[in-house]
């Protein structure tokens, strides 16, 4: 794994969804949640990004943003996002 390699020689944290506890933790399946060998599908993503905010929020304590108007290209990204996965919420977020 070259990004886990880099960020050690760099002294950057590396978050491995793919070790025994984040992978467990997280929920993940091989046969539901990847599109390939090495990468997630819509219902992966949305179980490793509900970990990694966790993990962002224990770790760093970052600030809500979403009223924040310097923000707002982020907060129509999301409307963006709502809009195309709404046909498959039920499925994503069960």
């Amino acid at each position: 794994m070259a990004a886990k390699k880099y960020c050690e020689q760099k002294g950057i944290e590396y978050v491995d969804f793919t070790s025994p506890e984040l992978f467990e933790k997280t929920g993940l399946d091989y046969s539901t949640d990847y599109y390939d060998s090495g990468h997630v599908n819509a219902y992966g993503s949305v179980k490793i990004s509900k970990e990694l905010a966790h993990i962002l929020d224990e770790k760093f304590n970052l600030p809500d943003r979403r009223n924040d108007e310097t923000y707002q290209e982020w907060n129509d990204g999301y409307q963006q996002f709502l809009t195309d996965f709404e046909p498959w919420f039920d499925e994503l977020l069960k």
